[in-house]
């Protein structure tokens, strides 16, 4: 838990393609280029987008992102 969320992402995802076949799915993030995104998912007409601070802790009960509506 204190690791930042970036390292947190590269453990979890080492361990979803293990169980590749499980049915468990590992979404990628869009580290950069948020902008670009968030206004492809507008045009799809999509809810929203979720933001997280790469170099984040996670702190047991507390929200860490906030989420951005078109």
């Amino acid at each position: 838990m204190t690791l930042p969320l970036l390292a947190r992402r590269q453990r979890l995802e080492k361990v979803v393609r293990v169980y590749a076949n499980s049915g468990f799915v590992f979404s990628e993030g869009i580290v950069g280029s948020g902008r670009v995104f968030f206004d492809a998912v507008c045009r799809e007409g999509l809810e929203g987008v979720v933001a997280k601070r790469l170099e984040g802790r996670y702190r047991p009960g507390r929200r860490a992102w906030i989420k951005i509506k078109p």
